[in-house]
């Protein structure tokens, strides 16, 4: 007889001898071949089926924010409450992108009270005057020169012509002397720049007394009229006010900051992780100068005030099997039996075994079963 066989009679015996506390004590006096047949026929009475242990609540911990990690503040083994912290992120980044982030939402929230506040009474004055100048202006190049403006732009010509001769005059008396070797370089540089000077003064003279003569072209025209509608439009802009579409893009763009500054706060609130149940840390996949993947748990936390014996069940032994039944469990590696009930039996067999998976609950407010121990429940026929 085997380690584990000898375990379960005891077991069953044990259950059954507390089962028949009344008996006359004459009826426990039983021969060696009467025992073996009890424990014979006890064992055809009762199914035992092992499995291992899992905690009722259990949780993966992971980074909602991608991040360097600056520290971690619970290892394997170690109980933990709601709200304690796990393990904390590098913030920097993050805290920037804050700032920045809140800096766009007071510029948008300042344009958009700006727009809604309507056009100040300087900036209308502004496009009214911006408006008259050009229409003005549009005017008078249209008219062309008034005779006393022709003849002083004749005058101006006159003097450009004088001015441009006696320069000429100039210019060559030096080269000449530079050429007899009587002068230097830089007086004849110099008489040169005078010239060229002159000469586009008396150039621009011409020509605009000749525009003069001659009236605007269609294309200034045009031009200048161009001008006139759009500061006209936008005198007409200034009086009537913001429109009902630019308030609601100014709205919108005020929300769309005020999202990302949301998004920012809420990323760095994340970078300090912390357990959302009471329980033990089972597995730590994470250190400090590492990098948090969101997509990689970065601890495991199991909570063992009640724990579940997972066991498989053949389909013939189903019907012993009812939800809320209890049972009795042993657990070698504490060397105690004891009580469970069934708490879930699989809709649907294993496709591997043929067998159901069956749940067993066990209240566990001391802790000495651990996730992963192995538990044997025993379940009578009768």
């Amino acid at each position: 007889m085997n380690k584990r066989t000898f375990l379960i009679i005891s077991i069953i015996m044990s259950v059954g001898l507390a089962g028949c506390s009344k008996a006359k004590p004459a009826n426990l006096a039983l021969t060696g071949s009467q025992a073996s047949a009890s424990n014979a026929t006890n064992q055809r009475d009762v199914m035992t089926y092992s499995g291992k242990m899992t905690g009722v609540v259990e949780t993966n911990i992971f980074a909602k924010t991608p991040g360097r990690i600056a520290s971690v503040q619970k290892d394997v083994g170690e109980q933990v409450n709601v709200g304690d912290v796990l393990v904390t992120l590098e913030t920097t980044d993050l805290q920037a992108q804050l700032a920045s982030a809140k800096a766009d939402l007071a510029l948008a929230e300042a344009k958009y009270n700006e727009i809604k506040r309507g056009t100040r009474e300087e900036d209308i004055r502004s496009s009214e005057a911006a408006y008259q100048q050009a229409y003005q202006k549009y005017l008078d190049v249209k008219k062309g020169k008034r005779p006393q403006e022709i003849a002083k732009l004749n005058a101006t010509l006159n003097e450009a012509k004088q001015a441009y001769d006696l320069a000429k005059v100039k210019y060559d008396r030096v080269k000449a002397l530079y050429e007899q070797g009587a002068t230097s370089k830089q007086s004849l540089d110099d008489a040169e720049i005078a010239l060229r000077q002159a000469e586009t003064k008396y150039f621009n003279a011409k020509n605009e007394l000749s525009l003069a003569l001659e009236g605007p072209t269609e294309e200034t025209l045009n031009a200048l009229k161009a001008n006139v509608d759009q500061t006209k439009a936008m005198l007409d802009k200034a009086k009537n006010g913001p429109t009902k579409e630019a308030i609601e893009q100014n709205a919108a763009s005020v929300a769309k900051a005020r999202a990302l500054v949301q998004l920012h706060e809420y990323n760095l609130q994340n970078g300090v992780i912390k357990s959302p149940i009471k329980g033990f840390v089972a597995t730590k996949n994470a250190n400090a100068g590492e990098m948090a993947n969101p997509s990689a748990p970065l601890m495991t936390i199991v909570n063992l005030d009640r724990v579940y014996l997972v066991v498989s069940v053949p389909e013939k032994d189903l019907k012993y099997m009812k939800i809320g039944n209890e049972v009795n469990v042993n657990v070698e590696a504490i060397g105690k039996t004891m009580k469970g009930k069934v708490s879930m039996i699989s809709p649907k067999a294993d496709p591997g075994t043929d067998k159901f998976t069956v749940k067993i609950i066990l209240n566990n407010a001391s802790h000495e079963l651990r996730a992963g121990m192995t538990g044997i429940v025993i379940i009578s026929k009768s």
